[in-house]
C-alpha cells in the first residue's frame, strides 16, 4: 500500500473521524499518531510537516505485535485531548 500525504486540515478531520469511531490512541509523540484499528490495524498518521504530511497502514500480526507493546495513551481521553492540543497548535495565529 502507497503512503497517503494529506495536509494538515486532512489530518485533523481524518483524527476526528478515528476519534468519532471509537479508535483507541495507542501511541502519540506530538507528531506520530499511532492508532488502534482493532486488534490488526494501526493507522500511523506523522502530522509534523504541514503541509506534507503521512498516513500509513500497519496489519495483520506485526499490528497485533505492536498493540501488545506499551502504550503511552492510558490515560482517559488521551486521544481527545492530543487531537485539542494539535487543533490549538496548528491553528494559533502567530502574534495572537
Amino acid at each position: 500500500m502507497n503512503t497517503i500525504r494529506l495536509n494538515t486540515d486532512q489530518v485533523i478531520a481524518v483524527l476526528n473521524s478515528y476519534l468519532n469511531a471509537g479508535a483507541r490512541l495507542h501511541h502519540f509523540n506530538g507528531a506520530q499518531w499511532y492508532i488502534a484499528l482493532g486488534d490488526y490495524g494501526v493507522a500511523v498518521i506523522d502530522s509534523s510537516r504541514r503541509d506534507d504530511c503521512t498516513l500509513d497502514f500497519m496489519n495483520g500480526e506485526k499490528a497485533f505485535n505492536y498493540l501488545k507493546s506499551s502504550s503511552n495513551c492510558t490515560e482517559e481521553r488521551a486521544f481527545e485531548n492530543s487531537l485539542e492540543s494539535f487543533v490549538q497548535a496548528v491553528t494559533r495565529k502567530v502574534g495572537v
